[in-house]
């Protein structure tokens, strides 16, 4: 019996021995299916986003920023913001209030930052969430009053507020607040001319040689920063100060680069930017009349693209920036 027993044993080990073989030389013929690459599963990433401030009554900054706002985000190259003055007792959007924004916390963790600021006074916590991307070194398109972004009383007894006065537009966009041509007068664009015809941030900006007239009076902002990139020049027309320059910057690019590596803390101090090559875009025009013309509109929309290293991917004829049915130009106040 236990001969048996023993045979028996030896007989299913043996067999299940053949199995294994079997099975292993099976698995050698069948060609091995590859895992799911999770790199190729994973969703791409998001475009950056930019966040659009709107704080400038007088150019109606609260209607044309998301008209911009529209145009940038129809080109899927960046996602968009949009942050408007807010009344801080209401909790909502108001655009004559200087002191708040909407959802602050979403400029200060933008990608890049457009400003169309005017006069501003904003509470610490604001202002800080504000300057917060330009902190860190990241992209900046500036608008028009922007320059002279905000007013906070001369007796104010925290200096590092009333630095902003002057230091937004000089240290950041290239140029301080001066003065413009009057409120009557008009801006005619000029054709681009040597290199400037042929940077990217201009395809598809079309000016005629006699130049374009738009409503935006002149500023008066030379001299320019050290490294400003004049793009578009405009001229006065009808000005109140004819014995003034009347040919001017009207958009320009720069790249931070020592010494203009820092930034003034809200408390007075110095931050060094992160990113010593920060890009900075600006243009005076933006009233609202302004956004009636398509080389407006584009030129404003491809100023943000080429502050977010994004110019390669301007086409040829310029991003499209046609109005929808739904979409108009704001009109003057």
């Amino acid at each position: 019996m236990e001969a048996a027993t023993t045979t028996t044993a030896g007989g299913e080990l043996a067999r299940g021995c053949m199995v294994a073989a079997l099975a292993l030389i099976l698995a050698s013929l069948v060609p091995a299916v590859p895992l799911a690459s999770t790199a190729h599963s994973a969703a791409p990433p998001p475009p950056p986003r930019v966040a659009l401030v709107a704080a400038d009554e007088a150019n109606a900054a609260e209607r044309t920023m998301p008209l911009l706002a529209a145009i940038l985000e129809r080109t899927g190259l960046v996602r968009t913001s949009v942050h408007l003055a807010e009344d801080p007792a209401a909790g909502e959007p108001d655009p004559a209030s200087k002191t708040s924004l909407t959802d602050p916390e979403g400029i200060a963790t933008a990608d890049g930052l457009v400003a169309f600021v005017s006069g501003c006074r904003f509470d610490p916590e604001t202002l800080a969430a504000f300057l917060a991307p330009t902190r860190d070194g990241k992209p900046l398109t500036g608008i028009r009053s922007s320059i002279h972004g905000f007013r906070y009383p001369d007796d104010l007894p925290v200096l590092s507020e009333r630095l902003w006065n002057r230091d937004y537009g000089a240290r950041l966009l290239g140029t301080p607040w001066r003065f413009d041509h009057g409120e009557s007068s008009r801006t005619r664009i000029l054709p681009p001319a040597g290199e400037a015809a042929s940077h990217p941030l201009l395809r598809g900006i079309s000016i005629p040689p006699e130049g374009l007239l738009v409503r935006s009076p002149l500023y008066q902002v030379e001299p320019l920063a050290r490294g400003c990139r004049v793009l578009l020049w405009g001229e006065a027309v009808e000005s109140a100060r004819p014995d003034e320059p009347t040919r001017q910057p009207i958009a320009w690019v720069r790249e931070v680069a020592p010494p203009l590596t820092t930034v003034r803390g809200n408390d007075g101090e110095s931050l060094p930017l992160p990113n010593p090559m920060q890009r900075i875009a600006v243009t005076t025009l933006g009233h609202p009349e302004d956004l009636e013309s398509p080389a407006v509109r584009r030129l404003a929309a491809q100023l943000v693209l080429w502050s977010m290293s994004l110019e390669d991917r301007i086409p040829e004829g310029g991003i499209d920036v046609s109005l929808g049915e739904t979409a108009a130009a704001p009109p003057d106040r």
